[in-house]
């Protein structure tokens, strides 16, 4: 396999894919699909205790069509008692769907803009069920710069967790990890693919159709990271091959109320090679958001 195609499967890999094969017979989490102004809203709860009256926390994963319900209790399998992790599934995304394919109404709607405004949406769902102002959010890969843009945008983010993600745009953090690799030329001639047809479906790139990458690649977290004022705790791996660090970084500076960790020997998903820190890494996430010492 060439050097560009192993850095493309690597710049695919932060679709939320982990260790699901027991909840996918038998899911620790629930699913309630509820109608707000005409459309179908699918959240996935997961419960960590059996706590009458559950802290709420809100959660935005990555990229790709695996279905929440696939993988939510085992990522926060870690987390402390008395929480409820609520994340909204995405349009077109079967329950328990492990990623392999993706269904047309997917990629027909998986756009930034529209998973923007349903997160939005689904936070503003949230608060109301739980009667409170604001809620803890944590967003991982893909559903990180999200969070940081709902942050922003919104009074409803009591406190925020980025993990594997910055400030950066998609455009500058793809040129930054072609660039190490003396793959520039590769990942420009990407990009023109992309800005030629950029409401194809059917054509993709990195794995990913041109409707996507168009919506995405030049949404500039930079311009709004400034206006974050709940405290954030940024996580990234030290050998992360999906977004630089330098990304996080960025973040780190531009948010008036940050912190940023950069896990020693990590990979995207936080994988090192003794073995994986997810556990470690969202039992942090989870206790900056609630709190929690």
């Amino acid at each position: 396999m060439s050097l560009v195609l192993f850095t493309l499967f690597a710049l695919v890999g932060c679709s939320s894919r982990f260790d699901f094969a027991a909840e996918l017979i038998a899911p620790k989490s629930s699913v309630d699909t509820v109608v707000l102004n005409n459309e179908a809203f699918s959240f996935v709860s997961y419960r960590t205790s059996d706590a009458t009256n559950p802290l709420p926390v809100f959660f935005i994963g990555g990229s790709g069509c695996t279905s929440l319900r696939a993988y939510l209790g085992t990522y926060f399998s870690a987390a402390p008692e008395g929480l409820e992790i609520i994340g909204l599934e995405k349009t077109g995304v079967s329950d328990r769907a492990t990623g392999s394919t993706c269904s047309d109404s997917f990629w027909q709607n998986y756009t930034y803009d529209d998973l923007l405004r349903r997160n939005i949406a689904a936070l503003d769902h949230i608060a109301q069920r739980f009667d409170v102002d604001k809620i803890p959010v944590i967003g991982t890969s893909e559903g990180g710069a999200l969070a940081l843009k709902i942050a922003a945008s919104t009074g409803r983010v009591d406190r925020l967790a980025l993990l594997g993600a910055g400030a950066l745009s998609q455009r500058q953090e793809l040129r930054l990890l072609f660039d190490e690799r003396g793959q520039g030329q590769a990942i420009e001639s990407v990009f023109a693919r992309i800005d030629a047809s950029p409401q194809s479906v059917e054509q993709t790139e990195l794995g990913l159709p041109h409707r996507y990458w168009a919506s995405v690649l030049d949404q500039d977290p930079a311009k709004f990271a400034p206006h974050v004022s709940a405290p954030t705790l940024i996580i990234i791996g030290q050998n992360d091959q999906s977004v630089p660090v330098a990304s996080a970084q960025l973040a780190d500076a531009l948010i008036k109320t940050s912190e940023l960790t950069v896990w020693p020997d990590a990979n995207h998903t936080f994988d090192t090679p003794s073995g994986t820190q997810r556990d470690a890494v969202v039992s942090m996430a989870v206790r900056f958001v609630i709190g929690a010492p």
